[in-house]
């Protein structure tokens, strides 16, 4: 954290202690016959809640980075710009209005979904993803009050089966027959 002498700090429950940041993310688990994953994605709701900040906080800035081992990025419309109702130099603002951030590269994130594949029959590939939220207050013109890069950070597994390919197979007899 930088700036002033204040704090702040983010939760995903309201109620929570305004000591230590938390997210909850879910660990995520899809099958199918060719072990892709085709679609992954957070729809996330948070509170900032801030203390005794030298000017009043008249906006916040949210930016979302998710990664794997060697693949990650900033996603979503970034960074969201909420404005404060009523400024202060202390205070708490619940946001729920992200809307769906798509993780994948294919739908306008920065994952790879290879990353995510299991290309074997019968196997089964998990994935640790770590995702981090930066929050930086603002005052009225913009100006930097504080900041925390990450405020807060998570990860959760997601797990691809690959499923047996299916068979076809069939039995029958061709009756054969011959006349001269």
């Amino acid at each position: 954290m930088t700036g002033g002498a204040g704090a702040i700090a983010l939760t995903s429950d309201p109620a929570a202690a305004r000591i230590n940041g938390t997210l909850d993310a879910t660990d995520q688990s899809v099958s199918d016959d060719d072990g892709s994953l085709s679609s992954l994605s957070i729809d996330p709701s948070v509170t900032v809640d801030w203390d005794s900040q030298s000017d009043q906080v008249a906006q916040i800035d949210y930016t979302w980075h998710v990664s794997v081992t060697n693949n990650g990025g900033t996603v979503g419309t970034t960074p969201y710009t909420r404005s404060v109702s009523s400024p202060a130099t202390s205070g708490s603002q619940q946001v729920s209005d992200f809307g769906t951030i798509n993780l994948l590269s294919a739908n306008g994130g920065t994952l790879s979904a290879s990353t995510f594949e299991s290309n074997t029959d019968g196997a089964t590939n998990e994935t640790q993803v770590t995702l981090s939220l930066d929050v930086v207050l603002k005052d009225d013109q913009a100006n930097i009050i504080d900041q925390d890069k990450p405020l807060l950070r998570t990860t959760f597994t997601v797990i691809v089966s690959n499923e047996a390919t299916s068979t076809l197979s069939g039995d029958g007899t061709a009756n054969t027959a011959a006349q001269s």
